[in-house]
């Protein structure tokens, strides 16, 4: 019966070996599934003029 053990090594090694070869390719898998999101977006939204005027009179108010 064949086990898969490397000529001169454990079999203690050759798991160790196994389960870090797993270990690297498993964040590769995760970053092809994170990828494709979305990137945030900022919208901004006319507030008008009477809005903007108030709070440039009310930061005017606040400067020495």
């Amino acid at each position: 019966m064949k086990y898969g053990f490397e000529e001169g090594c454990s079999p203690v090694m050759t798991l160790k070996k196994r389960h870090s070869l797993r270990k690297m390719r498993k964040p590769k898998a995760e970053k092809q599934i994170v990828a494709p999101e979305e990137k945030p977006t900022v919208v901004f939204q006319d507030l008008g003029v009477d809005y903007m005027e108030a709070l440039l009179l009310f930061s005017e108010s606040l400067a020495p």
